[in-house]
């Protein structure tokens, strides 16, 4: 099985083109129309199979509900631990008609779930099970047959079961529960959709407009709201520049633009055979794939844009300026230097400011998913956003998904399974980027590209 260059043979040419191909930031080529698909993290990953966990629910007389609550997380306090299990994500109280379908039946099935025998072998006072929690018993006595709430207790681990009881037993002196054990999400749902199937199958769930598990979505939105103006040029760009250096004999066919706040700074096609015919077995010179070339391209193009800045304001040559055949001398293993006419355009542009950080918050846009390698540069290059065309499952460093053995020729499947390191939102990592996958509109008859290959 192949993958795909993603482009086809209808995609307009760089070579030969009248003009320029970059023109104040707005490519002569055709901008790709698609859409940006944001990139799942290892732990929305690890979370898709739902945990649960066993919990306490009771009834309890409507007017007491609130008091119950406060005097039931007044003894989850007194006994929390580092194992307490938090619940915020769910509804504490609920009226019966919001019981789930199964947990409703199970309540009707059993009519005297409800009915706690008082065990005279308990002897904790009001005091000690409450933990401290003063009230009066007598203010929380209701009648019977009042109206009732359900109560969402704790988890079992929470609460050692003899106190509960006995909290109960004296908090209600007319109505006093046997707790029902009931099974419910460990973890907060990451949406709505989410939330809505959890409600209806375990228990009422809420869901905060947030993302325990990756980046949030306002931020997400907000991102998509800026690079989609551009990143459709961007990506063509980027294919464009790969074609160019494949047709030089240089690579693969890969590449790479890095743009700061929507304009483009650098672009590097894949120079991995750069070095003569001989070069073209395995996967050449990692050092030369398109991320590195473009990264390597910014640290130079800052290099040098800061040593005619000093030239200027001194009076004197610039110690780092460099001429073509300096660069040349110096780019035999990394390739950092412009080799194609698209990247020649690209770099000699004013459109970075000099000296600054690494690659701090600049977006990078690439052809394919890049290799581990190359996904732990983008990292530690500390770029802000990263955008990648087509997916490689054998090589890719940035998807999260697992490869379950399935068919993994659909090169635009978004689903596709991979190696599932995720490297560009995990916790344990010094620094955290926005990902996304560029899904074109058009549907082509791409050319191939072995499995195995490292972008």
């Amino acid at each position: 099985m192949s993958l795909c260059y993603p482009y086809s043979d209808d995609d307009p040419q760089p070579q030969g083109s009248t003009g320029s191909i970059i023109k104040d930031d707005r490519p002569s080529i055709i901008s790709r129309k698609g859409r940006l698909v944001p990139l799942r993290t290892k732990t929305e990953i690890e979370h898709d199979t739902l945990q649960t966990v066993s919990a306490y629910v009771v009834e309890v007389p409507q007017k007491s509900a609130n008091n119950v609550l406060k005097a039931v997380d007044a003894l989850i306090l007194k006994h929390a631990t580092a194992e307490t299990i938090n619940i915020q994500h769910l509804r504490r109280i609920i009226k019966p008609e919001h019981l789930p379908l199964q947990l409703r039946r199970r309540v009707n099935s059993c009519p005297d779930a409800s009915v706690h025998a008082r065990s005279p072998s308990l002897a904790l006072s009001p005091e000690e099970v409450m933990g401290g929690f003063q009230r009066s018993t007598t203010e929380l006595t209701e009648q019977p047959n009042a109206p009732i709430l359900f109560l969402l207790i704790s988890a079992t681990s929470s609460i050692p079961r003899p106190f509960l009881s006995a909290l109960l037993s004296s908090l209600l002196s007319f109505h006093s529960p046997t707790p029902i054990i009931v099974q419910i999400p460990l973890h907060p749902p990451t949406s709505a959709h989410q939330a809505q199937e959890w409600s209806t199958e375990y228990w009422p769930t809420i869901y905060k407009n947030n993302n325990p598990f990756g980046p949030q979505p306002s931020f997400v939105s907000r991102a998509e709201s800026e690079l989609l103006p551009s990143v459709g040029k961007w990506m063509s760009l980027a294919l464009a520049t790969g074609r160019e250096a494949k047709q030089r004999g240089m690579g693969i066919g890969a590449g790479a633009v890095i743009a700061e706040k929507g304009h483009v700074v650098v672009a590097a096609g894949d120079g991995r055979w750069i070095g003569g015919e001989s070069n073209r077995e395995g996967n050449g010179n990692p050092m030369a794939h398109a991320v590195m070339r473009a990264i390597g391209l910014i640290a130079r193009k800052r290099r040098e844009l800061l040593a005619r800045q000093t030239s200027l304001r001194t009076g004197r040559p610039g110690e780092h300026t460099e001429t073509d055949s300096k660069r040349k001398q110096k780019a035999s293993h990394f390739a950092d230097m412009p080799l194609t006419d698209v990247e020649a355009e690209c770099f000699e542009r004013d459109s970075i400011v000099a000296g600054g950080y690494l690659c701090l918050d600049l977006d990078i846009i690439i052809t394919h998913e890049p290799c581990v390698m190359c996904s732990m540069a983008i990292l530690h290059s500390r770029f802000g956003r990263v955008v990648f065309g087509q997916r490689v499952p054998q090589t890719g460093g940035l998807s999260a998904e697992v490869k379950d053995g399935g068919d993994e020729g659909q090169s635009h499947d978004k689903h596709i399974g991979g190696l599932g390191y995720g490297l560009f939102w995990r916790p344990e990592l010094n620094w955290k980027l926005l990902g996304w996958q560029w899904e074109d509109e058009t549907r082509r008859d791409y050319g191939p590209l072995i499995e195995e290959t490292h972008i």
